[in-house]
């Protein structure tokens, strides 16, 4: 479950997820706060339930896993020949690739040392 919402809609969420008394734990990860900065969250919602709640901030998981993470992400794309079709082009060019309608192949801005 992915929240950019937070308060009321929060709240009910929870009470929902509660009610359902699944085996299966409901990860909740708290992403914005545009509805409201805070929830009203009674204790009798997590009691014997399977809610997890998490961040999506930076610190919501080690810098060891997501390096790690990223590792087996990149491991994976290169043993399975993923490729991407890029133009370089230098960062004094900067006009032209805002004014660029079409960006196919994806524009990869480069800085200008040689």
């Amino acid at each position: 479950m992915l929240d950019y919402l937070w308060g009321a809609s929060a709240e009910q969420i929870f009470v929902a997820a509660s009610a359902a008394r699944r085996m299966m734990p409901i990860r909740f990860v708290q992403i914005g706060t545009t509805s409201a900065p805070n929830i009203a969250l009674p204790g009798a919602v997590l009691q014997s339930s399977t809610i997890q709640i998490m961040g999506s901030g930076i610190g919501s998981i080690p810098l060891e896993e997501i390096n790690l993470i990223l590792y087996k992400l990149m491991q994976a794309t290169s043993e399975a020949g993923f490729q991407i079709e890029a133009r370089e082009l230098p960062l004094s060019d900067i006009a032209e690739a805002w004014s660029t309608e079409n960006a196919t192949p994806r524009i990869v801005m480069t800085t200008d040392a040689a």
